[in-house]
């Protein structure tokens, strides 16, 4: 079975790196440094991504807008998209609030565990 193909996109190189590094045992990734970055490659990339995890706090574009704007490509409707936050649990149920409909889960940015679990609950309800 062919890997799936990941985007992590996060301005902070070192949770990006660190989480790329421990994703690509199970996925295909690619990185992104900024919401623009993410946005320039997902433009330019065939096949199309699988699935996406977006941090939440970013400069030019939270994840929730780039999310939004991934949505806008009908590539991208049924795309698992989980947003990664460093913030506290009321604020990550906030979060999850406004992206209702749009990602598929909110997880803590340092639970490598969480990311984990939220891309293959988002698959197996896909049935990829």
């Amino acid at each position: 079975m062919q890997e799936k193909r990941l985007l992590i996109v996060d301005d902070d190189s070192a949770f990006l790196n660190t989480r790329a590094d421990l994703l690509d045992e199970k996925y295909e990734i690619t990185k992104a440094y900024s919401s623009q970055q993410a946005l320039d490659i997902i433009s330019q990339t065939t096949p199309p991504f699988d699935c996406f995890v977006l941090d939440y706090n970013m400069p030019e574009m939270d994840g929730v807008t780039l999310a939004g704007e991934i949505r806008k490509n009908t590539l991208y409707n049924n795309a698992p998209i989980i947003i990664a936050t460093g913030n506290n649990e009321i604020e990550r149920i906030r979060i999850a609030r406004e992206a209702e409909g749009m990602v598929n889960d909110v997880v803590h940015k340092k639970l490598y565990q969480d990311t984990l679990h939220a891309l293959d609950g988002a698959f197996s309800a896909r049935s990829c």
